[in-house]
């Protein structure tokens, strides 16, 4: 599920709140002129079909593509991976005092946040280490 939210309709009850297991912010700095004309220019380029109009556009969606076939690898690698990947007690415990440190109710958000950090190991094939328990307090504490 995918959802998005604005803060500016008012705050999410607890228990909503206590379901989301990855939040992202998509806070961004605004565009100056150039870089909306760039903006714009690269999605007019873009042809959903056929060649590209331009060939800065062509070699663009060729380099996307070569990033999407190397991300599937890590991911198919990544699922045989994480299955004997395990999460030391004290990493368990750092992510549980984060939790109560944010104020989270139930135990969601630690749960979520030992996925996260499973995941992001998995992902470069290794065990769990600092950065990945950052970045599981991140996204889901």
């Amino acid at each position: 599920l995918i959802a998005t939210f604005n803060p500016d309709e008012g705050e999410l009850r607890d228990h909503l709140l206590d379901r989301i297991a990855v939040a992202l912010s998509a806070d961004a700095q605004p565009l100056d002129i150039k870089g909306r004309v760039e903006a714009v220019d690269s999605v007019m380029n873009f042809s959903p079909s056929g060649p590209q109009k331009t060939a800065e556009a062509e070699a663009a969606l060729r380099q996307a593509i070569e990033n999407e076939d190397d991300l599937k690898t890590a991911i198919v690698f990544a699922r045989e991976y994480i299955k004997d990947l395990t999460i030391a007690p004290s990493q368990i415990q750092y992510l549980c005092e984060e939790a109560i440190r944010a104020g989270c109710q139930g135990h969601r958000a630690e749960i979520f946040a030992v996925e996260v950090a499973r995941a992001s190991a998995a992902l470069e094939g290794r065990q769990i280490n600092g950065d990945d328990l950052k970045l599981a307090v991140k996204l889901a504490i």
